[in-house]
């Protein structure tokens, strides 16, 4: 881990040390965000259920997100159902729209803790305990990342 990597890990865990948290590491494979949040989940949920849920949602609520995935798109339209496509089949990382698509289907908020952005919660209008993640823009040599987060006694 690089001295940047180290410098963004340790920022991210004192954002999160006031909610009584730190930074758990989920596998950097594309999977990430959906990942972060199967493990906030703690029910058994897996990646691929969730990509299939995210991608169900948008497809469903396609006026919501099609200016927000396909905006400059020649066809927006089949720009939009090739985003949802690798939402569903690929690896394809996710972001804020994918996000915010789980947020609403899973009727749960979810709080993004990041090094240099204000807390982003999507979702607040749901019951629930926030699903926490992490999100890092200088990942080792990755680049973009979301992890999960633990109790920072456990």
């Amino acid at each position: 881990m690089c001295i940047r990597d180290r410098h963004e890990l340790a920022a991210i865990n004192a954002r999160l040390a006031p909610e009584r948290l730190r930074v758990r590491e989920v596998a950097a494979d594309g999977h990430c965000l959906y990942r972060s949040v199967a493990d906030q989940l703690g029910d058994g949920s897996d990646f691929a259920e969730l990509r299939r849920t995210c991608a169900d949602y948008m497809a469903s609520h396609r006026d919501d997100f099609v200016a927000f995935v396909a905006l400059d798109a020649d066809d927006p339209d089949a720009a939009f159902d090739d985003h949802v496509r690798k939402i569903r089949d690929t690896a394809e990382w996710g972001g804020q729209p994918e996000l915010l698509a789980l947020a609403r289907a899973l009727r749960r908020p979810i709080r993004v803790h990041a090094r240099d952005a204000p807390l982003l919660e999507m979702g607040a209008e749901f019951d629930g305990a926030p699903l926490v993640v992490a999100y890092h823009r200088h990942y080792y040599a990755l680049g973009e990342h979301y992890n999960s987060t633990e109790a920072a006694d456990s």
